[in-house]
């Protein structure tokens, strides 16, 4: 699997519920920057799809 990650810019379009111009929607899925993300470890609770809490956000201890 693989996220979509959108500039904030695109936030409107994407969540638009009238747009259906596939072209201009598939032109926003463009690489992220990877410098402008931040990795860390989380807990393995994240693995389960049960798990929908704020919980599998918070960065381990070290």
């Amino acid at each position: 699997r693989m996220p979509v990650i959108l500039p904030e810019l695109a936030y409107a379009s994407w969540l638009n519920p009238s747009l259906h111009n596939t072209m201009y929607l598939s032109g926003l899925l463009e690489p992220y920057p990877a410098d402008e993300m931040e990795t860390y470890p989380v807990s393995p609770t994240v693995n389960n799809p049960r798990n929908d809490s704020p919980q599998c956000l918070r960065p381990l201890e070290a």
